[in-house]
């Protein structure tokens, strides 16, 4: 008796509840099913509620559309100043990460059993709800954008100079600038993550450039460290020349005049004094090739780089290439001299081995080439420096090469060439200290070629007679 009413009162109870759950559900079915979002939704900062989801969609594409249209403000301080650049939001491939969040509020108290629709619009009574927007951004583009955008806010380290206005004047000595460099992948790393994941959609951005300043390799105080005595001098003469060579001597001098060369930097003499053009102050005369004297444009520049050449050994430079010429020259001793050639790229080049500029000046006077080295000279007074060469092997000229010439009058001779007489020698270096000798080095070894005289016979008509 006691079971058959216990079960009776559960019947009674499921009865109940069914009937309840029966009512609501009449209750729901008999109002209309709205196809707008519910009233009380919102997605970041924009109420949705009352809107179909094509609404919605349309009023968040706007305010994308709208954020595209405005500007990210980069900026940065240094020591120049406060450096800023503007760049669109559009560069960056802004985009909504999340518009299927409409297609789910659509349904909204829609879907689904019953009690599942009555809670959710339960909820929103009680309390409304608040979706985020997400937001997208091109990474892969991020990258090039920045690098486009504000590499014109760059710059390179500027060393302190260092100039001779004329030779006794003062050096004249200009300040470094230090240079900046943007950390671009840091950057674009840093700037994809706060506009995902910080950001909100219509706030303004101000991001901060992310730099390193360069410093430059010369300091003034390291151009200060220059004495206002040369390192080295060193003159050659060249009177005998003609007047086109003597030209092209002074020329090459005058580009050499102020050059200066930084701590760790090679000077390149073909890189100095080149093009050899008539455009470039050069004009034709005499130089060798394959043994033979012929005209070149640029002819007797090498009297310069074999100058600049003893100069440097004298000052204890790091020589990086020298060549000697094909046959002897007569204004430096036997291998000191310095061959250039612009069409073989045979250059002359030395290394600034020291921790101050190396400034050259370089000029002539009276048919003399003077080039003078200014550095931070820090050698021992009681130190002398020699160069003397050694011969190894000699080898006399053939002999005289005769050609007949029929634009000469019959009879007479010009001389082209005169013999040179071929050597193997070497150069070598000698410390003195104290006048004592206290090393003997070798620097260089070259090889002369001997050559004939190049007479050339008239035939031609004989010159007329007064």
């Amino acid at each position: 008796m006691r079971n058959k009413k216990f079960f009776t009162g559960i019947a009674i109870m499921l009865y109940v509840m069914i009937g309840l759950v029966a009512g609501d559900n009449k209750a729901l079915a008999a109002e209309p099913i709205s196809h707008t979002i519910p009233e009380g939704i919102s997605i970041g900062n924009l109420e949705v509620g009352g809107l179909t989801k094509e609404e919605a969609k349309a009023k968040i594409d706007a305010l994308f559309e709208e954020q595209n249209a405005k500007t990210i403000l980069f900026q940065t301080d240094d020591a120049t100043g406060s450096l800023t650049k503007e760049v669109s939001f559009r560069s960056f491939g802004l985009y909504w990460a999340n518009p299927d969040v409409v297609d789910k509020l659509d349904n909204f108290g829609r879907v689904g059993n019953v009690i599942k629709r009555y809670k959710e619009l339960k909820d929103i009574s009680n309390d409304k709800l608040e979706y985020e927007i997400e937001i997208g951004i091109n990474r892969e583009g991020v990258l090039d954008v920045l690098k486009s955008e504000l590499s014109g806010l760059e710059r390179q380290p500027v060393n302190a100079g260092i100039s001779l206005p004329g030779k006794g004047a003062d050096f004249v000595i200009s300040k470094e600038q230090t240079g900046l460099e943007i950390l671009y992948d840091d950057m674009a790393l840093s700037l994809s993550d706060y506009l995902e994941n910080e950001w909100i959609l219509g706030e303004d951005v101000v991001f901060e450039i992310m730099t390193n300043v360069l410093a430059p390799s010369v300091t003034e105080d390291a151009c200060r460290l220059v004495g206002k005595k040369p390192m080295a001098v060193f003159s050659t003469y060249y009177g005998f020349s003609t007047t086109e060579r003597g030209v092209n001597i002074e020329n090459a001098a005058a580009k050499l005049k102020g050059l200066v060369i930084y701590p760790n930097e090679e000077f390149s003499m073909i890189k100095s004094v080149t093009p050899f053009s008539e455009e470039n102050g050069y004009r034709k005369a005499g130089s060798y090739f394959h043994g033979r004297l012929t005209e070149s444009v640029g002819g007797g520049v090498c009297q310069v780089s074999s100058t600049l050449y003893n100069a440097v050994l004298l000052a204890e430079l790091l020589v990086t290439e020298r060549n000697n010429h094909g046959l002897t020259v007569d204004y430096v001793q036997l291998s000191a001299d310095a061959a250039i050639a612009e069409s073989s790229n045979m250059d002359f080049r030395f290394k600034n081995n020291t921790d101050a500029p190396v400034l050259i000046y370089a000029y002539t006077k009276d048919d003399v080439l003077n080039i003078e080295l200014y550095g931070h000279d820090v050698r021992p007074a009681n130190r002398k420096i020699e160069y003397v060469h050694e011969i190894l092997e000699k080898e006399e000229p053939g002999e005289n090469v005769v050609e007949e010439d029929p634009t000469l009058p019959y009879g007479t001779t010009k001389v082209d060439q005169y013999a040179h007489t071929g050597y193997k020698a070497e150069l070598y270096k000698n410390v003195y200290v104290d006048g004592k000798l206290v090393e003997h080095s070798k620097v260089n070894e070259s090889d002369y070629k001997a050559a004939p005289k190049y007479i050339r016979i008239g035939t031609g008509e004989a010159a007329a007679k007064n």
